[in-house]
């Protein structure tokens, strides 16, 4: 089974399309000269994927292959992030280092949503450790609405997106801190 190296979903399609190539074959057959012997270029080129869950897109050779089995271990983890992660949900992230981080659980996945500098980034939250209070972050995903400033109220309330294009992190932090719902949690990127 192969799977998305970022969400381990096994929901891809290839963007690249079989018809396609048979069209770039007959064009390269037809209107080249000695084209006929081009024409098989069109079917040595790697298919891309992309997953339906995160929005990632992955060469084939990028995928990772597992076996079914390994997909209960990856239930059970999902489950144990899950009831971690649960108190966490639309509460913000300081991590001192980057820019508030909001935990965020959509499409099945859960996710660290920051915005800094006009663009907005989620990566995939891999697990938290409660002891040391430390996220982890994975790979980022790619959602059409995580880059454009109209789609982000997905992630956000109305009034965190207000507070957050008064383009002043501050400004968004008092705003949380009133709200009670920052935490001061270290976040790794792995």
């Amino acid at each position: 089974m192969k799977h998305c190296p970022i969400c381990k979903s096994d929901d891809l399609y290839k963007s690249s399309s079989m018809p396609m190539r048979v069209v770039g074959s007959l064009v390269l057959a037809i209107l080249i000269p000695y084209g006929i012997l081009l024409a098989w270029i069109p079917f040595i080129i790697p298919h891309a994927y992309i997953c339906r869950r995160c929005g990632n897109e992955t060469k084939e050779e990028a995928l990772n292959s597992s076996d079914w089995r390994e997909r209960e271990i990856w239930i059970k983890k999902e489950e144990k992030r899950s009831v971690l992660l649960e108190p966490l949900k639309n509460q913000w992230i300081d991590d001192g280092v980057g820019p508030l981080l909001k935990v965020v659980y959509f499409n099945g996945i859960w996710i660290a949503y920051g915005y800094q500098q006009k663009e907005g980034k989620a990566n995939v939250i891999e697990g938290y450790d409660e002891k040391e209070e430390k996220l982890r972050l994975g790979g980022e995903v790619q959602f059409p609405n995580v880059k454009s400033p109209s789609g982000v109220n997905v992630f956000l309330t109305d009034k965190e997106l207000e507070n957050l294009t008064m383009e002043s992190q501050d400004d968004l932090k008092n705003y949380i801190q009133q709200e009670g719902m920052l935490h001061r949690i270290a976040a790794k990127r792995l």
